[in-house]
């Protein structure tokens, strides 16, 4: 296995890795191709030609956090220290391959580019699922935070058909965050 940065020709594969992984419409090949081009921490796992499983971040203001996660613009402010943030978008790896360690190997990858590339903070809503949080320890092992529960934070999005729901997204959220 190799995690390598995320390549224009495995648009598709990664399509179909989110839809697989969160549902329908989660993302357009066309905006997976802009974000690989855009320059933030975005890895995959590969086998050879096989996709393993692939961790996104994407750039955002503290406008954009503070509508999405629902935290206050100061608390955002301040925790960036005057640099940029990132949301981790997602992390996920196919069914076949969970439990071996994976997307934690993409995230350690992903997050030493983060603190290369000299981010202030990170932030995540994560799925909570049967009243646990299947990416948590992933994420808290690697030492972010767990802070606020978010109602349905996916269901504004019409066009996307959670693969849980089957419909409109209705599944809650944890917000996590690393200050770097």
């Amino acid at each position: 296995m190799k995690i390598i940065d995320a390549k224009k020709e495995y648009s598709g594969k990664l399509k179909e890795l989110f839809e697989t992984s969160f549902g329908k419409n989660y993302m357009s090949r066309g905006r997976i191709e802009r974000y690989i081009a855009g320059g933030t921490p975005f890895k995959m796992a590969v086998e050879g030609e096989a996709l393993m499983g692939a961790i996104l971040f994407i750039p955002a203001t503290a406008a954009e956090i503070e509508e999405h996660i629902k935290m206050d613009r100061e608390t955002i402010l301040g925790m960036c220290g005057g640099k940029p943030a990132l949301i981790c978008k997602c992390a996920c790896t196919y069914a076949r391959y969970q439990g071996e360690g994976i997307a934690k190997k993409i995230l350690e990858e992903c997050m030493k580019e983060v603190e290369k590339q000299g981010y202030g903070a990170v932030f995540t809503t994560l799925w909570e699922y049967n009243g646990g949080v299947p990416a948590e320890k992933m994420f808290v092992d690697l030492r972010f935070q767990r802070d606020v529960k978010l109602n349905m934070p996916w269901y504004e999005d019409e066009n996307y058909i959670c693969s849980e729901c089957g419909g409109r997204c209705r599944c809650n959220g944890i917000v996590y965050y690393k200050i770097i």
